[in-house]
């Protein structure tokens, strides 16, 4: 049981880390884009279509 609870924690700070370090340049790029979602971004970004799908499944 107190690895589960170690590996939740990872995750949050993961999570947390991500949007401190990276939150603001993905929604500058997002509205410069005109994206609305990540998949989305993704698909504008690299102008693929494929990735685009594959990251929204």
């Amino acid at each position: 049981m107190g690895l589960l609870w170690h590996i939740l924690q990872y995750i949050f700070v993961g999570i947390f880390t991500a949007f401190v370090f990276y939150g603001k340049r993905t929604r500058k790029m997002g509205h410069n884009l005109n994206a609305m979602a990540f998949p989305e971004l993704l698909g504008r970004r690299f102008d693929s279509k494929f990735i685009q799908y594959f990251s929204a499944w």
